[in-house]
């Protein structure tokens, strides 16, 4: 689409309009807020947990699809994994204390003369994301596990923290006066705008997934609702605040500065950390956007309760879904664009065949479902690539909760793999290209093509023996090369 590589390659059209279509999303909200005088009123007229029914629904639509795709069999494993431990640790150094305190000195170097838009400010920077990290998340292409655990977490330390943070850096460093939030303020944000969607999500995958239908035609086309949820709710946002936005133009851009600040920083701040301990991309992801985005629902919902709905404070805290959501899409793309640079640090096991649409394929997908050392990660390539995965061997893989139909063949080159990487090869052994230092095993499989699907699921259980017992042997240090 572009010369520039922005991380779009392996983005559907639809994703790869999704700035335009938010951009026109926020215009056109602008617009009704501006030019119709009632739409600002009609759509705040009723409010759920303080934020208006018409916003409280879209975000609801707009999680459920995520919490549908998560795998909650998988995250006890998280727990149990001493590298995710180390990982959520860091996270939560980087939720409740460094991001706080970052947004805490922004908004004092930025808003010294405007006491109660400072406060509101710091609210939305104590509010750490919960719900809207999934759908950046899943755009960006992170383990939605592992970020379902962030989630989680931060749900519970929310509950807990808010709280006492908001008095000691609102009251106490802030200077913002008298403050007294009411607990259940907090609670009732958590439980509706991620408990709800939750447990929807779990329960329709508890009941479904055993389906093939389930991640074949159910996932990718509910996935689509949740964009279509985010233009909503990026519409309706602007339209109710259109007004204000033009009528305190000089107090909104003024209030966007710390917060065009914040956002990138502590992004980048956190994604370079990744980088350089070596975090693999699908784990830097929900890392990088935890760190940069925050709870607007409840952040809203405490400056309305505790100020009022007319208050500077709530209009500042308003601002910040509108800074962050632009914002955050955009680093959607940066992050896409650099996802090469992380694989690089990555150890690679390449599993090759010939035309990279059935035994490589099922391979590398089994490697990636059972490996637990998440800095290692399988992939699949072919000396002579078809253009598409064999159906029957996706269908297969669906019967096994692995979905590999999105999948496209790729080439088998040197610029794949690295020193230290390990080739797999199935029957294009002589074909490999020759890497110094890279290790190749070759595993005598049948190629599924052309076979009946009887056969096919035989060879898929020998695979996934193979690759049980290749990660069970130290990823093939017992294995004669």
């Amino acid at each position: 689409m572009f010369k520039v590589n922005l991380g779009m390659d392996g983005l559907s059209l639809k994703d790869k309009l999704l700035t335009l279509w938010i951009i026109l999303a926020m215009i056109i909200g602008v617009l009704l807020g501006q030019y119709v005088p009632k739409v600002s009123s009609i759509l705040n007229s009723g409010t759920l947990a303080s934020v208006s029914i018409p916003i409280a629904i879209g975000l609801l639509f707009m999680m459920y699809p995520v919490f549908c795709r998560v795998k909650y069999e998988k995250i006890m494993e998280i727990f149990k994994n001493k590298y995710f431990l180390k990982q959520i640790i860091f996270s939560l150094i980087v939720n409740w204390i460094i991001a706080p305190l970052f947004m805490l000195g922004l908004a004092w170097a930025t808003l010294p003369d405007l006491p109660e838009y400072r406060a509101g400010v710091i609210l939305v920077g104590i509010a750490r994301c919960i719900a809207m990290v999934l759908i950046w998340n899943f755009l960006a292409g992170g383990q939605e596990e592992f970020c379902a655990v962030l989630v989680a977490v931060n749900s519970i330390l929310q509950i807990a923290l808010y709280g006492p943070l908001a008095y000691l850096y609102v009251v106490k460093m802030g200077r913002g006066g008298t403050f007294n939030i009411d607990m259940w303020i907090i609670i009732r944000s958590v439980l509706i705008f991620v408990g709800i969607p939750l447990v929807a999500g779990f329960f329709t995958r508890l009941a479904f997934k055993r389906y093939s239908w389930y991640e074949k035609r159910f996932i990718p086309n509910i996935g689509n609702l949740s964009l279509i949820a985010l233009l909503y709710v990026i519409l309706v946002m602007f339209a109710i605040q259109g007004k204000e936005i033009v009528n305190h133009i000089t107090s909104v851009l003024r209030t966007a500065v710390p917060l065009l600040i914040y956002f990138p920083i502590i992004f980048f701040s956190t994604m370079f950390y990744c980088y350089k301990t070596n975090v693999t991309y699908e784990i830097a992801v929900p890392q990088c956007f935890t760190a940069a985005s925050n709870n607007f629902e409840l952040a809203i919902a405490v400056a309305i309760g505790t100020y009022g709905v007319d208050s500077k404070q709530a209009l500042a805290a308003t601002i910040g879904p509108l800074i962050e959501v632009p914002m955050l899409v955009t680093l959607v793309f940066f992050m896409r664009h650099f996802k090469k640079y992380f694989n690089k640090t990555q150890k690679k096991i390449v599993f090759a065949c010939i035309h990279n649409a059935g035994r490589s394929q099922m391979a590398a997908a089994f490697f990636n479902f059972h490996n637990k050392q998440p800095e290692i990660v399988g992939m699949s390539a072919g000396t002579n690539p078809a253009d598409h995965v064999h159906e029957v061997v996706a269908q297969v893989l669906l019967e096994k909760n692995i979905d590999i139909t999105k999948n496209t063949p790729q080439k088998l080159t040197s610029d794949l793999v690295s020193e230290g990487d390990i080739i797999i090869t199935m029957g294009c052994g002589e074909k490999c290209p020759y890497v110094p230092g890279v290790k190749i095993i070759d595993w005598d499989l049948e190629d599924p093509k052309n076979k009946p699907i009887e056969r096919v699921r035989e060879i898929r259980d020998e695979i996934e023996n193979r690759v049980i017992d290749f990660i069970k042997t130290g990823y093939g240090s017992e294995q004669k090369a």
